[in-house]
Formats: structure tokens, sequence, C-alpha cells
């Protein structure tokens, strides 16, 4: 699980464009993170970081 912290990014007429990446917070240690607007966001989980109990 991936928590984001994303800022929003708009043109002039106020569409939504993209987003710029502030943080985030990984219970598993990822790889390969990529973002491409038509597919979304893509990354490859490496191993579990933490056991939640």
């Amino acid at each position: 699980m991936i928590l984001t912290d994303d800022k929003p990014l708009f043109d002039g007429s106020g569409n939504l464009i993209g987003f710029e990446r502030k943080g985030y917070i990984a219970i598993y240690e990822v790889d390969d993170v990529t973002y491409i607007p038509e597919e979304g966001l893509k990354f490859r989980l490496v191993k579990r970081i933490r056991n939640l109990e």
C-alpha cells in the first residue's frame, strides 16, 4: 500500500493536467514507479517492510 501526497496541476482553463508528487509513505518497498496519464500509476512491490498487527 502506498499513501501519496500529491498536488494537482491545472492548465489555464482549470483542467487537471497532472500532479506533482510531494511525498509518499509505503508499507512495501517499491521499485520501477511510473505514471502515465492514460495508464495510471504503476509500480513493482519489492519486499514487505513492516508487518501490521
